[in-house]
């Protein structure tokens, strides 16, 4: 260390900004010699860490039902305010903790033709809280283990973290924190803005990354609650927009907890209790998908989506067909996964090898929330290769509606699906993805409860009829990004 700093290779010194440095390279290095002489000879001086001040919320709530749920091992309460509360102890991980919060109605209540700032959703952890900035918090909660992000879903906004069972107590606090006492502080937005216009001018140059921007927007249509924003409407935004959007919810919105780990159900109930349970009354229900705020695939048959890059000899092209949300039939859900898997083993069988494509694949995706999913099949590749790729999937397409399925690939297809379910009911990431909204759709606990079987049931005919059901060329998007689109 000492060789390391005694000069002659360094320091090495970097500084960006949004503006150039008046007196560039010298200023740079005269205040560093100027901020190094000042320093030697004394030592880091830490700030001194605030009191954790959130610790009381009213009155703890009172539980006004209870039921347990014994094959999912979960027990749904709901407390007098409206939160609902649902808990699955489990030791698979000892030590550690899962909550999920759910608020409010998410995706489903923001306008389909107008840009809103969800984006910068992100930012309500960010921006701290009214007694103390997030660079705080972190210095008063330093050597508890509790964690808080902030996002947005389809059919709620969502507050999630990781504890332990010393620290569930202190979880439940920060996170009530953050929906009683948001500070919304200007720079938390400004700094989201400002890495968000960083990647879209960067986007440019690379077809995936233009595909991660635009492709939930095709994909539903051009509406604009999936849209990224563009730059224009990123520079005309205003945090204090983000506050409009966000404090209602906050305030009012129905509220959903679920909490998986390391836990009882007494101490989880005792917990929130203390916290969301202790808020005034709020709604007991969060919306459903209707058909004024449903989500809609693109008409099929249309010219192909072009998005257009700068960067040449690289592009994608993909292939998408729509589908149906995960429920309520989960056997056509899993048949047609099986399907996609089989199509994306043929596709990269078929492509491989090949120095014009550099990737090939297929899978599926459904919704929890709408009627709505879709199978895609994609490849990176070089522009002149598009065709080979749509004449090698077009000829996979009919033989899988024409049946042309071996138990082999039924069975390569299946043993994965079966392990890789396997493995997550194992997690705690698993189950407060599978138990969310089954307080008040308890008929989606039909996927822990039939997933496994569902997957064992595919036969080769379910494979053909997914094929021909699904994988109809009228009703097909094409997609193409890349330097001739």
């Amino acid at each position: 260390m000492r060789a390391a700093f005694a000069g002659g290779g360094g320091p090495l010194i970097f500084a960006a900004g949004e503006k150039p440095v008046e007196g560039a390279a010298d200023a740079v290095k005269a205040a560093f010699l100027e901020a190094e002489k000042a320093d030697r000879g004394v030592g880091p001086v830490q700030a001194e860490a605030k009191p954790w001040p959130y610790t009381n919320f009213g009155a703890p709530g009172t539980v006004v039902s209870s039921q347990a749920v014994a094959d999912v091992g979960a027990t749904y309460l709901r407390f007098a305010n409206g939160v609902r509360l649902t808990v699955r102890p489990s030791q698979t991980s000892r030590n550690q903790i899962e909550v999920n919060v759910k608020i409010g109605n998410g995706r489903l209540d923001l306008p389909r033709d107008k840009a809103t700032v969800a984006w910068a959703a992100g930012t309500l952890t960010a921006g701290g809280l009214k007694d103390l900035t997030a660079t705080e918090i972190g210095r008063s909660l330093t050597g508890r283990h509790t964690g808080a992000g902030f996002g947005i879903a389809d059919d709620s906004f969502t507050l999630s973290g990781g504890t332990t069972p010393e620290d569930l107590n202190l979880e439940m606090q920060l996170l009530a924190a953050y929906v009683t006492q948001p500070a919304f502080r200007p720079d938390a937005f400004e700094r989201s803005r400002t890495a968000y216009a960083e990647r879209l001018r960067n986007a440019g140059t690379n077809p995936g990354a233009v595909m991660g921007l635009k492709l939930a927007e095709v994909l539903h249509d051009g509406d604009k609650r999936w849209a990224s924003p563009t730059l224009a409407e990123l520079e005309a935004a205003k945090p204090e927009e983000l506050r409009a959007l966000l404090q209602p919810v906050l305030e009012k919105g129905a509220i959903e907890i679920v909490i998986v780990g390391d836990t009882t159900v007494e101490k989880a109930a005792a917990a929130v209790a203390a916290t969301f349970g202790a808020l005034p009354p709020r709604a007991e229900n969060r919306h459903y998908a209707s058909a004024g705020n449903s989500a809609r695939f693109p008409a099929g048959g249309a010219p192909a989506v072009r998005l257009p890059t700068e960067r040449a000899g690289q592009a994608i092209v993909a292939v998408i067909w729509p589908t149906h949300g995960r429920f309520p039939d989960i056997q056509d859900d899993v048949s047609q996964a099986l399907m996609s898997d089989i199509m994306s083993d043929r596709l990269f069988e078929k492509l491989r090898g090949m120095g014009t494509v550099y990737s090939a694949q297929a899978g599926s995706s459904s919704s929890k929330i709408f009627d709505y999913g879709y199978i895609q099949a994609l490849a990176q590749l070089q522009p002149e290769a598009a065709q080979t790729f749509h004449d090698t999937l077009a000829a996979i397409v009919a033989d899988l509606q024409a049946g042309h399925v071996t138990e082999d690939e039924l069975t390569r297809a299946r043993t994965p699906a079966l392990e890789e379910l396997r493995k997550a009911r194992e997690s705690n990431a698993y189950w407060i993805q599978v138990l969310e909204d089954t307080a008040q759709h308890p008929e989606k606990l039909d996927l822990p409860r039939k997933y496994e079987a569902s997957l064992r049931a595919v036969t080769l005919a379910d494979i053909q009829a997914a094929a021909k059901k699904y994988l109809s060329e009228p009703k097909a998007v094409k997609l193409s990004v890349g330097p001739d689109a």
